[in-house]
């Protein structure tokens, strides 16, 4: 497990963390609680902390999407780039890479739908 975990600008050590808040992970974003304050991490850092803290959490119906979603794109996205730039596509090659980057679905996620939500 890393002792580092990153959250906004800051790196913050697990063994510093106190608490973390996970009621608004479908929204991509988890609150944690550690010595020196609070922090929110969002996107693919919230998913990332807590995959380095408990990856458990992500089981289930709530994150279905997160669970393999970057197997498409390490599969087919990194190696046909590379194929395509060894064949001088380099333009189609970074289209495929970023086509195959999973991105959150439904309207929850969309970030200004998620703040409309938290706002009530």
């Amino acid at each position: 497990m890393p002792e580092l975990i990153h959250v906004g600008d800051r790196l913050i050590h697990v063994n510093a963390i106190t608490m973390v808040d996970c009621a608004r992970i479908e929204a991509l974003e988890v609150t944690i609680h550690h010595r020196e304050g609070v922090d929110v991490a969002r996107g693919p850092d919230a998913i990332d902390a807590l995959l380095h803290l408990r990856p458990s959490i992500l089981e289930g119906r709530r994150l279905r999407f997160a669970r393999h979603a970057w197997a498409i794109h390490n599969l087919l996205g990194h190696p046909g780039m590379q194929v395509l730039t060894w064949l001088g596509l380099r333009a189609l090659g970074l289209a495929l890479h970023d086509a195959t980057v999973p991105r959150p679905i439904g309207p929850r996620l969309v970030p200004h739908r998620a703040r409309e939500a938290a706002a009530g």
